[in-house]
């Protein structure tokens, strides 16, 4: 296949844009991006002018039917990148970790805009569970409906704190290739620590449940640290999306009982006699950032109470944002809930930058 210039890539299921952060950091030119959240694809919209979006089921639709709407022809798009749902195949996820979800079959739709369009390599992006759910059995039927179409397949398992985001964030890359080679291994580029504390030390003090989106950044010049330079949008003496959820004094009570790297565990019952049986509440709930070593993963952090490392708060939208390795000038929009939801849904650019500059090395 005649490599172009520059590599073009569509993003489905693309949510907020975080893997097409870091493809274009790779290289990659973003044609279209698709997904059937609103709120997630305005966000996209917003950030990535160039490309054009479509709110649209993947999972129901047609690839050819969405392709030929935005004049996607096989042989026109170079990579495919994919982050199918993955709540379903998270080990905390008991209730729909199942065949029967619909949602844990996305990742056929993927299959097939990869036999209408072949491009030179498809790349998907899904949490770490994926390997142990249905007995390992949906990692090889992936593997083998790729080579059916006449790809070669490869798993990666990473971890984004190695590769300088300030979370621990495991994840499951698979790459296929057509006509290409496979990266051999997926090496990080920086091999030193982030920590909660580089990532949110310059960001606005804020009270609880603060509503004001734009606040001035806490430090400036000297007193960053690389990681905060790297993160900060040119000059500006602002920064955005720093709205958080309100949280009532009975919450506020629990939040300062809870050291840094403690969790609900620590509240006193008289303060948690709400809970009917708390020994059943997951390692998460309530769990207060320690500020000298990576957040732990970033989920559903406003239901799981996530805690401030030094406020008796849950993190704001841009916080959130920051441990993900989103640098402040992508901005978010939508309500507070859909904003907080994007931000725990999306791929860390770092992680994704290194995923595709391997393979784009290797095709």
């Amino acid at each position: 296949m005649k490599r172009k210039n520059k590599l073009s890539a569509i993003d489905l299921f693309c949510g907020a844009g975080g893997f097409s952060v870091g493809a274009k950091k790779a290289g990659l030119k973003m044609r279209c991006a698709f997904d059937s959240d609103e709120k997630a694809l305005g966000t996209y919209h917003l950030n990535f002018s160039e490309a054009a979006t479509e709110l649209t089921d993947l999972i129901t639709q047609k690839a050819a039917d969405v392709c030929e709407r935005n004049d996607l022809k096989p042989g026109d798009v170079d990579v495919v990148l994919a982050g199918p749902p993955c709540r379903g195949f998270s080990i905390s996820n008991l209730r729909t970790r199942n065949e029967e979800n619909p949602l844990n079959h996305a990742w056929r739709s993927v299959v097939a805009y990869a036999r209408y369009l072949r491009p030179q390599s498809v790349i998907i992006e899904n949490v770490a569970g994926i390997e142990t759910y249905n007995q390992g059995a949906t990692v090889k039927q992936i593997h083998r409906s790729f080579a059916r179409i006449g790809y070669r397949t490869k798993r990666y398992l990473l971890d984004a704190a190695d590769f300088g985001v300030p979370q621990r964030r495991k994840r499951v890359f698979f790459v296929a290739t057509a006509d290409g080679g496979l990266p051999e291994s997926i090496l990080p580029r920086r091999q030193d620590t982030t920590t909660v504390g580089m990532a949110l030390s310059d960001l606005p003090s804020l009270v609880n449940g603060n509503t004001v989106d734009a606040l001035p950044y806490r430090l400036h010049g000297a007193a960053l640290c690389r990681y905060q330079k790297s993160m900060r949008a040119g000059k500006s003496r602002r920064v955005k999306n720093c709205l958080s959820s309100s949280s009532t004094p009975l919450i506020q009570r629990r939040f300062a009982s809870v050291p840094q790297g403690g969790n609900w565990s620590d509240i006193p019952r008289a303060l948690f006699n709400t809970y009917r049986r708390p020994e059943n509440c997951h390692r998460w709930l309530y769990r207060r950032l320690a500020d000298d070593i990576p957040s732990v993963t970033i989920s559903n952090f406003r239901k799981n109470m996530l805690i401030h490392p030094w406020e008796n708060r849950t993190l704001s939208v841009r916080e959130a944002a920051r441990l993900q390795g989103i640098r402040d000038n992508f901005l978010f929009t939508g309500n507070l809930q859909s904003q907080q939801q994007q931000v725990a849904n999306a791929v860390p650019p770092a992680l994704a930058e290194a995923v595709c500059r391997a393979v784009l090395a290797a095709l």
